[in-house]
């Protein structure tokens, strides 16, 4: 059967961080030797920062620690959560940032809370992941936009040539296409146009004149 040696070995080895708070200090009684793996920080450094809930306002940014806090002060006064997760960046003692996710439970005993136990697991390349996704849609869906541009009918001058967009401002064709379909234009002559300003009769004329 397992043994208590057996979870901790276990323990000893997950890349996760496991970890158990004591309600009435509010100071870590257990932290998983995944923890100095993941962040840098010792137990002393922990102490030497003012104990745990002084480390964790400095170490998770954008003051997600004050939320958390909040919600063990409510758990205490008897309200029945059992599970959680929060999601922030943690700065690393050497100053780098890394995505944590943290599922915890409360433990109750005889109708009082007296712990909560969790689980901190790294997500910095799913959240890079994740945005790199975001970004990709984006631009999907900036291009989509452009190209839904060009569908449908075009209003354009039977004079000038000019093409009026959404704005109601009537554009050159080649702003119009540069702006709405990421095309740059370039000039050239088609056949009728070359022969109609440059007659094949009046080049052979004037390199006879040469």
């Amino acid at each position: 059967m397992p043994t208590i040696e057996n979870f901790q070995l276990l323990i000893a080895h997950l890349q996760d961080v496991v970890y158990s708070v004591d309600v009435e200090t509010k100071r870590f009684s257990y932290i998983s030797p995944a923890f100095e793996r993941l962040f840098g920080y010792t137990a002393a450094d922990i102490q030497q920062m003012g104990d745990r809930v002084e480390f964790l306002k400095t170490v998770i940014q954008g003051g997600k620690f004050i939320e958390q806090d909040r919600i063990l002060e409510e758990l205490k006064t008897g309200k029945r959560v059992e599970r959680f997760r929060h999601v922030a960046w943690w700065r690393c003692k050497d100053d780098t940032l890394k995505c944590i996710e943290d599922h915890w439970v409360a433990v109750w005993e005889e109708g009082r809370l007296i712990a909560t136990d969790g689980v901190l697991r790294d997500i910095t390349e799913q959240k890079r992941l994740e945005t790199e996704q975001a970004r990709l849609i984006a631009e999907l869906q900036q291009a989509l936009a452009k190209i839904k541009t060009l569908r449908g009918l075009l209003p354009i001058c039977a004079s000038c040539k000019k093409i009026r967009d959404d704005a109601g401002y009537w554009r050159q064709v080649e702003d119009f296409l540069a702006a709405n379909a990421d095309i740059t234009v370039t000039h050239g002559l088609c056949p009728d146009c070359r022969d109609k300003y440059f007659p094949p009769d009046a080049a052979a004329a004037a390199h006879k004149r040469d």
